[in-house]
């Protein structure tokens, strides 16, 4: 849901004003948070 959603409201800000720097928003932040909270650490990372 969260995907889908930064997705649609990236794009929802973007279309008015022509430009994708929303999109682009999203895009940067949705790849930080699962970089820093999903994905698995490996055992280096985790000491």
């Amino acid at each position: 849901m969260l995907t889908v959603n930064m997705f649609e409201g990236g794009l929802m800000v973007s279309r008015p004003q022509r430009r994708d720097d929303a999109l682009g928003f999203a895009c940067c932040h949705l790849e930080e948070y699962l970089e820093t909270s999903i994905r698995v650490k490996t055992r280096a990372e985790k000491s």
